[in-house]
Order: C-alpha cells, then structure tokens, then sequence
C-alpha cells in the first residue's frame, strides 16, 4: 500500500524536474526491438543512439518482424550486431532474435506496430517477453513504452530517483506502484513523468552534486549549509 508521506516525497522531488511534453515513437517495428534490447545497462547516448542510427542509415528495409527474424538467422544471431549494427557484440543478436519470435508468435495478423501494441497491452505480455534471456522487468517495461503503453521502466535512474526521494531502496514493483500512483494524481501520463526522470537522472550535470550531497555526514551538510547561505546572503 502506497504511503501519503511516500506519495508527497516524490511529487515534491518532481517540482525539480521538467517534464517532457511529449514521447516520440518508432515506425519501423525493429526499431523498438533494437533500442529495448540494446539499451540493457548501456549509456544510451553513447550506445544506443549511434546503432540506431546505423541501422537506419543502411538497413532502412528490414522494416517488419518477419524481415528481422530472417535476417538474423540467415547470418547467424552472432553476425548480426558486427553486419548491421556495426556493433561487436555478439550475443546480441540471439536475443534479438528471441525477442521478435515471442512477438511474431503472438501476431494478431495486423500489421507489426498495432499487433505488438495490442499484445503489450494484454495480460499475458510480461510473463512471456520476460521468458526471453536477457529481458528483465525494466527492458520488458521499456518496450511496451516504445509501443505507447502508459507504463513504468523500472531502471537504475527511475530507482535511485524514487530512493533519494523517500530515503530508502526501493525495488522494481513498488516504484511502478509508486510513480503510477503519483501520475493518476498529477492527471499525467505515467510514462511522461518516467521519461523526465530518466532524463534527468541521466545527466550526471544534474546527478553528481544531490549525490555527493546524500553521501556526507550530517556534520559535513551543516558546513555546506553555513557555506551556501553565506553564498546566498553575499549574492542577493
């Protein structure tokens, strides 16, 4: 059961937070494979964006599920990520591979984009992408975001930005229950406010000194504290 105090904890340390007007969303199904698989403990920015851009610059007509699964195994899941990501990674492309068979298999016989949407939506969706190795709750959540599911993606920053706020670990369950609940009462898309957090939390700009900061004793924070109001009075 979510907490009021708990509740108020994060809206206030979303006050501190921009929110993006809006998400963007890939046309080509295996676009929102490539980035959910790839973004696996990876630096997005560094990673992600210039494969994704790799692909799309040379491989623009691997545009449906049926083209990448026989892509990947006509090459081989080990050939795929150094041909047509330009990527050394090997094991990549097997769960690639796997990741496009669960949502072919549950192919409603629409085209690939509103089937995989529908099939994010459904029940079963959770239990059988995460029966994938190498997909976890977050890149789960992740790709049914990139479907235009109103969802959560549980990662290292939404985490740490949840636990800085309420002072105490949270794990992937409760900061879903936490961040949808904090949306209904904003009247926010959830996945809006989980964008913002990841966006925020991604920039060390803003990242490094509230971290610094959570990490001093509470006799260093009074020294900060005497420090910045002297700064402040010497300013105004």
């Amino acid at each position: 059961m979510n907490s009021t105090n708990d509740i108020e904890k994060i809206k206030s340390e979303l006050e501190h937070i921009t929110l993006v007007p809006a998400l963007e969303y890939y046309d080509n199904p295996c676009l929102i494979i490539l980035d959910a698989v790839m973004s696996r403990s990876r630096v997005y920015e560094k990673t992600v964006v210039p494969k994704i851009k790799y692909f799309k610059e040379n491989y623009s007509d691997i545009n449906t599920l049926e083209k990448l699964i026989d892509t990947i195994e006509r090459d081989g899941p080990e050939n795929f990520a150094p041909k047509y990501l330009d990527y050394r990674f090997k094991q990549l492309g097997q769960v690639l591979l796997d990741t496009a068979m669960v949502f072919n298999d549950n192919k409603l016989g629409i085209d690939d984009l509103e089937s995989m949407r529908l099939f994010a939506e459904s029940p079963n969706f959770y239990k059988d992408i995460q029966k994938v190795n190498g997909i976890g709750i977050a890149t789960a959540r992740y790709l049914a975001i990139l479907l235009n599911v109103d969802t959560v993606k549980p990662d290292v920053h939404i985490l740490k930005f949840i636990s800085n706020a309420l002072g105490r670990k949270v794990k992937e369950q409760e900061a879903i229950d936490l961040l949808t609940f904090v949306a209904k009462e904003m009247d926010t898309p959830v996945a809006i406010i989980d964008n913002s957090i990841w966006q925020y939390m991604s920039n060390p700009n803003n990242t490094d000194i509230k971290s610094k900061l959570q990490n001093m004793s509470l006799e260093e924070l009074f020294v900060i504290k005497e420090y910045v109001k002297d700064l402040i009075e010497k300013k105004s």
